[in-house]
């Protein structure tokens, strides 16, 4: 990390007030935020595995979309197919970007 001016091992005096931690305020845990609606049109909260357990939804739409394509690779290859398991979405897609996700999983096939 560029120290701006400091030397090594020397933290900045927003660091040091915070204990260490040079992200602003509002960006801390534990920090709360007041939105006033007059200065706020509208507000977009990334509600994804924060404020909703998607988890589970994902899963099911993953096995959804990857299983049509397993068996269509059957039909057109003659591959056999081997249906897409939760082990296989913990191993291959959970945590990943999309495209990491799918790129994962078909080079594990």
């Amino acid at each position: 990390m560029a120290t701006h001016g400091r030397r090594a091992g020397e933290q900045s005096p927003r660091s040091a007030e915070n204990g260490g931690d040079e992200r602003p305020k509002m960006l801390r845990r534990g920090t709360s935020v007041i939105l006033r609606p007059i200065k706020y049109g509208a507000v977009l909260f990334a509600v994804d595995g924060v404020l909703a357990a998607t988890g589970k939804l994902h899963e099911v739409s993953w096995k959804s979309t990857l299983d049509e394509y397993l068996k269509t690779r059957q039909d057109v290859h003659h591959e056999p197919f081997f249906e897409f398991e939760h082990s296989d979405y913990q191993r291959y897609i959970e945590g990943l970007e999309r495209f990491d996700g799918f790129r994962t999983f078909l080079a594990s096939r």
